[in-house]
């Protein structure tokens, strides 16, 4: 039986990385950590259903500590790249964190295992000084951490984090480009999710909690995800699956998505006098601590144009997609 327990997915919202950075960005962390994630308009996160654990890296915090992968251990960390001479995107995305840490310090139990920490890519003009004045004038507990060159990239290519620097001292404001993302790690310094811009501290910190809860325990389980094959030259397919609730609170069905194929639609079979047809259904509520069947003559999924031809064996992701976000990747069997 094709069992699958799965976190949710909290999705990425528009893609703001500026200019070029955001396809790059993107498209090598996505293959690098096998997100199997989408990008939808209307989510600010995704998280990584296998978080990645992080290797040994080595900066200097603004007290001349060192900050390496034990400064994460037991802390969820917010990570941002950036340098204290950036006029418009830092500024912004810092007072917006800051904002954030207040919000999750209202709302989020714990929130004291909870640490900022503001990367700069410049570290010829950002040092231990003048990072300290600059975080601490958005927050005082916000970390500034720097090193050299190779110091930095090792930890921003783990993240996916694109900067550059250009190469021209003698320029007093020479150019400097990073990514607009704000990286989270778990306590256990994994790679867990990462926020896109837009930023907004509310969205953040609502996140934030639902990633402590999902954590906590699966919130949502699927069991024997699995979809017919098709006869040849057919183009439409359904999948079944029972899809668990295991939490105290209903969650909402609103869409599922796939790259391997051209649209995917939830549908329910009514049988009325004899005559079977079918209805969209825009959403489903799954009741807290409850199951859902999606069976034959019920509710399927309804699969259509594959991408490639799909035979008895063959396996294809499909992604659930709630209300408020959370979004869960299933991998589907095809059966004949």
């Amino acid at each position: 039986m094709n069992k699958i327990s799965l976190k949710f997915s909290l999705m990425i919202t528009s893609v703001a990385l500026a200019a070029v950075l955001a396809g790059v960005w993107l498209a090598d962390v996505y293959r690098e950590h096998d997100a199997r994630a989408m990008l939808l308009p209307s989510q600010v996160i995704t998280l990584f259903p296998e978080p990645k654990p992080l290797t040994a890296f080595a900066l200097t915090d603004h007290k001349n500590r060192v900050f390496d992968v034990a400064s994460l251990k037991g802390k969820w960390s917010f990570l941002f790249f950036g340098f204290t001479h950036c006029p418009d995107v830092c500024p912004t995305t810092l007072a917006e964190l800051a904002r954030a840490r207040d919000d999750i310090a209202r709302h989020t139990a714990g929130a004291e295992d909870v640490q900022f920490v503001f990367v700069s890519v410049d570290p010829n003009r950002d040092t231990a000084g003048k990072l300290g004045q600059y975080v601490g004038y958005f927050d005082a507990a916000f970390l500034g951490v720097t090193g050299n060159d190779a110091q930095i990239g090792n930890l921003a290519g783990q993240l996916g984090a694109v900067y550059q620097v250009a190469n021209a001292p003698e320029l007093e404001n020479y150019p400097v480009t990073h990514s607009t993302a704000v990286f989270l790690l778990d306590p256990r310094a994994r790679y867990h999710a990462v926020f896109t811009p837009p930023h907004d501290a509310e969205a953040i910190g609502k996140r934030f909690k639902v990633v402590r809860e999902l954590e906590a325990g699966d919130a949502v389980s699927v069991r024997d995800a699995w979809i017919r094959e098709a006869p040849p030259g057919m183009t439409m397919m359904a999948g079944y699956m029972e899809l668990r609730n295991n939490t105290s609170r209903p969650q909402v069905l609103v869409a599922a998505s796939s790259s391997g194929f051209g649209s995917v639609m939830i549908h329910r079979t009514i049988v009325k006098d004899g005559m079977a047809g079918m209805a969209h259904a825009s959403r489903l509520e799954l009741a807290a601590n409850a199951s859902l069947i999606f069976a034959p003559g019920g509710y399927h999924l309804m699969l259509m144009k594959p991408k490639r031809s799909l035979r008895a064996g063959d396996r294809v992701d499909i992604n659930l997609e709630f209300r408020g976000g959370l979004v869960l990747p299933v991998a589907f069997e095809v059966r004949k």
